[in-house]
């Protein structure tokens, strides 16, 4: 697959062409680029993919317009013009004062909603290979919509406050928090930045039969709610069949719910912190060794107290292992100014960069 490098220059909404020929132009620009480049070498031996990223004024009226790839559709950008075949996004400008939601997948972004809407209705549920992301925004302040462009369909939308900025990577939900704005991160590993991918474990439900998690040398790669009815299936699609790879099970009973969440601090004398889910039946799922339990130092330590209902995590995925979690209840950690994870994707970084060039 083809992907630009970002180009040098940056395109404002109020004059982009959001046309598939103008985007299939930037493209061979980039081709042209990438052949008369000096490192064209370490450019195509770079895992980093970057992209044309075009700027969009929310203060005026913002136009899209969608494409069609392999039987889906995907939004192909945003623009301040009205071209051909756009259609209009947001005409009033403070609409855009509730936040930004946007659903894609591994190809691009499928749907966009500036603020609450029939769209983000989809959130509410999941939806198998789509990913959620919410951006804040606040009318009081000056800032900018900044979308990439792989030279065919939108792979990715940010907010920044200058058409310079260039922001990391942003989490990405399975399931959207009900409360994107009260979420924080809690770091398990120390070894790697957290995956910006995040699944949702739902902790309580009727139908909910038990627990499972793999582990893989003590590294907890991932959580898996079991519910009435489902067979085996689940432990033969790839995720526990890895060499030496565990699976722990934890039954629970009716009107069982995980309500506590703990953690086993071994850090820093390991690297990874051991997990602990406490149910409102006092009973304990202790996912990983627990061989330093009789040391006079261990330490365990409750980091969230899950009230809300139904009370649910989120856990980092599609990386080496779940090493960060999310929550949107309230922060039960003694240390609440520990340093958030580093949210980052291994295989796409955004830079501004030149020359333009294609992986």
């Amino acid at each position: 697959m083809l992907v630009l490098r970002q180009c040098c220059l940056g395109i404002s909404g109020e004059h982009a062409d959001i046309t598939l020929g103008a985007l299939q132009e930037q493209a061979r620009i980039g081709v042209r680029d990438l052949i008369f480049a000096p490192n064209w070498v370490n450019i195509l031996s770079s895992k980093k993919a970057t992209y044309l990223h075009i700027v969009v004024d929310p203060t005026k009226p913002i136009w899209g317009i969608s494409t069609t790839f392999e039987n889906a559709r995907y939004l192909q950008g945003l623009s301040n013009k009205a071209g051909r075949d756009a259609f209009l996004v947001v005409s009033e400008p403070q609409q855009l004062s509730n936040g930004v939601y946007f659903a894609s997948d591994h190809l691009g972004v499928r749907a966009i909603s500036f603020g609450e809407s029939d769209v983000t209705q989809s959130s509410s549920y999941e939806q198998p290979g789509i990913w959620w992301t919410f951006q804040n925004t606040n009318k009081s302040q000056r800032y900018f919509l900044k979308w990439y462009s792989d030279g065919f369909k939108m792979r990715d939308l940010h907010v920044v406050k200058s058409e310079e900025d260039v922001l990391a990577p942003l989490a990405r939900w399975s399931l959207l928090p009900p409360k994107p704005k009260a979420i924080w991160y809690l770091n398990l590993d120390d070894r790697a930045g957290g995956r910006h991918y995040f699944k949702v474990l739902e902790c309580e439900g009727p139908e909910i039969t038990g627990y499972s998690a793999c582990l893989l040398d003590e590294d907890l790669l991932y959580l898996h709610s079991h519910r009435e009815g489902e067979d085996f299936s689940f432990y033969s699609e790839g995720r526990g069949d890895r060499l030496h790879a565990v699976w722990l099970y934890f039954p629970v009973e009716k009107h069982e719910r995980i309500f506590e969440v703990w953690r086993l601090r071994r850090r820093p004398k390991f690297w990874r912190d051991i997990l602990l889910l406490r149910t409102n039946k006092s009973r304990v799922f202790f996912i990983g060794a627990n061989a330093d339990m009789a040391q006079p130092d261990t330490i365990f330590e409750r980091v969230a107290l899950l009230t809300a209902r139904p009370s649910r995590l989120w856990f980092s995925s599609q990386g080496d292992g779940v090493d960060c979690l999310a929550f949107d209840c309230e922060d039960k950690r003694h240390d609440k100014n520990e340093a958030p994870p580093s949210l980052h994707d291994p295989s796409t970084v955004l830079k501004d960069e030149c020359p333009a060039g294609l992986q």
